[in-house]
């Protein structure tokens, strides 16, 4: 398997890196640990994030699939090609993990999709009129990526 070699975390709240949103959003507010799986070789967890000040919050979502074996190109693949075929305008993002893309969902924002290697990533800012994914998603990205590897 090519590309980074990564571990699934207890509490993906406790490794995100988030920096670069609490600069783009104001300081976080709150943290809860989404409800996580694991079975066939495949751990799933979810964390979801509020930032900013009262009456000017942002949500924002970060999930991480990590598999104990396999590669996450085909996850990453058809999820790309069936949000592709459902008229999502997706932009590559070059130089993160394996693969990167990120789109605008118009219900629920901006999105960043990852693969590297045993880990599929994603990054979602709950709003619909946040911002454009940009470098603070993608150092959000690289940041937890980093945390997650071992």
């Amino acid at each position: 398997m090519a590309g980074g070699r990564y571990r699934a975390p207890d509490d993906l709240c406790k490794i995100i890196d988030d920096q670069a949103l609490t600069a783009k959003f104001g300081p976080l507010i709150d943290a809860e640990k989404g409800p996580g799986r694991t079975g066939s070789g495949l751990s799933i967890t979810r964390c979801e994030r509020e930032y900013g000040k009262t009456g000017a919050r942002v949500g924002v979502l970060v999930e991480a699939n990590v598999s104990d074996t396999s590669s996450m190109q085909s996850q990453f693949d058809g999820l790309k090609k069936a949000g592709d075929s459902g008229g999502d305008k997706q932009t590559d993002v070059p130089g993160l993990g394996q693969g990167a893309y990120s789109y605008d969902d118009p219900l629920t924002g901006p999105h960043l999709a990852v693969y590297d290697g045993n880990l599929y990533l994603t990054i979602a800012v709950l709003s619909k009129s946040g911002p454009a994914v940009d470098d603070a998603l993608i150092s959000t990205a690289k940041g937890t990526m980093a945390r997650l590897k071992g």
